[in-house]
């Protein structure tokens, strides 16, 4: 409560009528500003500070909301990731134009040895393309399924009535950028250079006086040189939008349309900059064709839609191999001393991962005196593909031996100086697994005076799990005083999506290792074939299980929410608080099974972990948020202003980090201030709240540049308080443990700050042509982490401009 009263205090001083004298009725419904949800017109994405024009960046004014940035790679064009209210930012829904933009190959991945990296949405949508977006955080409608956190609804644009176009272009680099050394520099990381730049262009109009079409093109690059082998290497990331969409209007009081998008993205990238020839690029997006059809009939209103798209995960490689040489005189590329450390070359191996579909999905609405009546279907069918192209041989175990003969293996052995005695292969595949999934619900909102309930039903089935999921959605609204009070709560059970990542990883083909010795410091000795006993032949050990994957029959992971909440209209300003409960039950994770013993072709005992998929996730959350908004524009001399001010905080509890948490990943036991605990603990310590700040300045003429005009200013400021939380400190022994365990201790974290702040200034000349120059001021305070481990972004300045006509 002490963190809420100096929040109350603001709000009551921006209430006061002396200092916003003038009301004016020119904004929002207060339908929109009562709402728990969020939603977002083409007009104030626009307006709002938006940096890499992504989705992510336009949601950070919302307190249920965080927004996760890759504060290490100032060339990164790829969108931040979104957490709803604890969940993590895979288990959003994620919606365009009514069906699920969501991947379900592997969201969590990364690229590794037997992986590609992943995104948890299909496509990377620029801004450019959308007309309205709208946030669900909480009681939340029977017509959304297979999320756990919230919904993110995306509507494209639709044709103008008249003809018009854009053109716009925006950039940064590190000239714009102030960015912070680590804590602990050294003289193998340079500080970065980059540049990003942006590129949109769209023309929108009549076909005839029935029907329309727009078609937008977007592409957005950021480059950065890479260290790489004591030079550097330019690292290119790329993406495009591409957008053709037909809409017609029938005289049956239908409408109907056709979209197109093609959306691919690359990213460039080394292995490691110690590593030779490792060279790789990632590739992702899709193609995704939309059909749409409305159409009011006299009792019911059909909206119906229907999708074919095609995602993808793609990295290739000039190279089929890893081989960890040992540091030498001739193998001289390696960070350490001679003999001791590792000069490695190759990669991966190029890996292509692809999820096809087919999803469609009906809607029926009927309006009675009291009620409305909701009902749809959806019927999808989805199918992933995991390619490998060519075999992986990766060398490991190098053995200094200066008098060792090769006799013609020199691709894994040095004459007279080194040779690998072990190789991991990860042989050529192409597997497949599909899934087809059906869900139905139906609802009905009924309001009988004061009084309002939202009563739903959903279920959901999919032939991968074959669990039938009934969910249960209830939001209750009870009003006062002409509106003016409401109190509002719910009860509602969301169920998560299921990601074909586990049954592709179960039908691949587990790597085989294979080891070996010399004879006489030779390989393939003579002497040895002779006898029959070479042990320089490569050899399999027959009972090892390698690293294979085990998925036992899952339940389909849950998550129990309550919602209790008030708000209150004040003068023309509006405090909503809101309290929400949630209980994330049965919950994917990845496990470490019973550690296995097996027997080398050399007589050496190793060991080896199957990785088992469990239900054994689970976390509970316990979020406040408190917000204070205008309800009218406000005349605040020659400007007209909105503003919103959030309190948020949250306190949760979980044992696990993600579904794919491994024993690499993720410890049994640490060490954590002087104590043996499970690893657990170190997540759950006190998280701070979070306070928001938005303020949107319309000025209707200024002069600028001797230009007449308009000016929109938009501020943004956060501000997270200091507080403790674990950090890693090194390694120590504990007793009944045979290895070294993670050792962490509380450290202090600084308050942080952050100021954003947009400038646009738009100016007209002819009857219908625009430019808009703009200018974002990121971070403007420079204020970042004091314990950074990397160089880490500070201030930055966005330009921009754009001419429409």
């Amino acid at each position: 409560m002490k963190k809420i009263i100096p929040f109350l205090i603001l709000g009551k001083v921006l209430v006061a009528q002396e200092l916003l004298p003038t009301i004016v009725v020119n904004s929002e419904t207060l339908k929109k500003k009562t709402s728990l949800d969020q939603h977002l017109t083409s007009q104030e994405i626009e307006d709002i500070v938006s940096s890499n024009k992504d989705i992510p960046s336009l949601l950070k004014t919302n307190p249920n909301v965080k927004v996760i940035e890759d504060k290490t790679d100032p060339s990164s064009i790829e969108p931040a990731k979104i957490e709803i209210n604890e969940a993590k930012y895979y288990q959003n829904a994620f919606i365009l134009d009514g069906l699920s933009a969501d991947s379900l190959l592997d969201p969590n991945s990364y690229n590794r040895v037997d992986d590609v990296e992943g995104n948890e949405n299909e496509l990377f949508l620029d801004l450019d393309l959308i007309d309205r977006i709208s946030v669900y955080d909480s009681a939340i409608s029977a017509e959304y399924g297979s999320f756990s956190g919230g919904v993110i609804d995306v509507k494209l644009k639709n044709p103008s009535a008249t003809p018009s176009g854009k053109v716009s272009y925006r950039l940064t680099g590190d000239s714009f950028t102030k960015i912070h050394e680590p804590k602990e520099s050294n003289t193998y990381s340079t500080k970065p250079k980059f540049d990003k730049k942006s590129l949109n262009t769209t023309y929108s109009g009549p076909i005839n006086e029935d029907s329309g079409f727009i078609f937008s093109y977007s592409y957005k690059e950021g480059t950065r040189p890479k260290e790489y082998l004591n030079s550097f290497k330019n690292i290119k990331n790329k993406s495009s939008n591409y957008l053709f969409k037909y809409t017609r209007y029938f005289e049956d009081a239908a409408l109907g349309d056709l979209s197109l998008i093609y959306s691919p993205y690359e990213k460039q990238n080394i292995k490691d900059k110690y590593t030779k020839d490792s060279y790789y690029t990632t590739k992702g997006g899709g193609i995704t064709f939309n059909g749409h059809y409305e159409k009011n009939f006299d009792k019911w209103e059909l909206d119906s839609n229907i999708s074919i798209k095609s995602s993808k995960n793609e990295r290739t490689s000039d190279t089929s191999y890893l081989k960890n040489w040992l540091k030498t005189s001739t193998q001289d590329w390696g960070n350490g001393t001679q003999g001791s450390a590792i000069s490695a070359e190759g990669s991966w191996g190029s890996i292509t991962k692809t999820q096809e579909s087919i999803l469609s999905k009906i809607k029926l609405k009927r309006k009675f005196e009291n009620h409305i009546l909701n009902t749809g279907l959806e019927l999808n069918y989805i199918q992933g593909n995991h390619e490998r192209d060519d075999e992986l041989i990766i060398y490991k175990e190098p053995i200094l031996k200066t008098g060792i003969k090769c006799n013609g293996y020199l691709d894994d052995c040095i004459e007279r100086q080194q040779y690998f005695q072990r190789r991991d292969i990860y042989q050529q595949e192409n597997v497949d697994a599909n899934m087809f999934s059906s869900a139905f619900y139906l609802e009905d909102e009924y309001k009988y005076k004061n009084l309002q309930i939202r009563l739903g039903l959903r279920t959901d089935y999919n032939d991968y799990l074959k669990n039938f999921d009934l969910a249960p959605r209830l939001k209750t609204e009870l009003s006062f005083f002409d509106k003016k009070t409401r109190f509002f709560g719910g009860l509602n059970r969301y169920y998560a999506k299921s990601f074909l990542a586990f049954k592709l990883r179960e039908a691949r083909t587990p790597y085989r290792s294979e080891y070996r010795s010399s004879f006489n410091e030779q390989l393939n000795n003579p002497l040895a074939n002779n006898a029959g006993i070479n042990p320089s032949i490569w050899n399999t050990s027959a009972d090892k299980g390698s690293d294979i994957y085990l998925f036992s029959e899952l339940e389909t992971p849950y998550t129990d929410e309550k919602l209790l909440g008030f708000s209150q209209s004040l003068g023309n300003s509006i405090f909503k608080f809101k309290f929400l409960n949630r209980e994330a039950k049965k919950q994917f994770t990845l496990n470490r099974g019973e550690r296995r013993a097996f027997t080398r072709p050399d007589g050496e005992i190793s060991y080896y972990h199957p990785k088992i998929a469990t239900n054994n996730g689970e976390s509970s959350s316990d979020i406040y948020t408190l917000t204070i908004q205008n309800l009218e524009t406000i005349k605040l001399f020659s400007s007209f202003l909105n503003y919103s001010l959030s309190y948020s905080h949250a306190d949760t509890i979980t044992n696990f980090k993600t579904y794919d948490t491994d024993d690499e990943s993720s410890p049994f036991f640490v060490r954590y201030n002087g104590k043996t605990v499970a690893y657990d603990e170190i997540q759950n310590y006190d998280r701070p709240g979070r306070y928001i700040l938005n303020l949107n300045f319309k000025t209707p003429s200024v002069e600028m540049f001797k230009l007449k005009g308009s000016l929109n200013t938009n501020f943004l400021f956060t501000y997270t308080p200091s507080h403790t939380k674990p950090e890693k400190i090194g390694t120590e022994e504990v007793d009944g443990i045979d290895d070294l365990v993670e050792a962490y201790e509380d450290t202090n974290v600084k308050a942080l700050k952050n100021l954003d702040v947009k400038f646009s200034f738009d100016t007209r000349f002819g009857n219908s042509n625009r430019i808009r120059i703009s200018a974002d001021f990121l971070n403007i305070l420079d204020d970042v982490e004091e314990e950074n481990s990397s160089y880490e972004i500070g201030r930055q300045y966005w330009l921009g401009m754009e001419y429409k006509f």
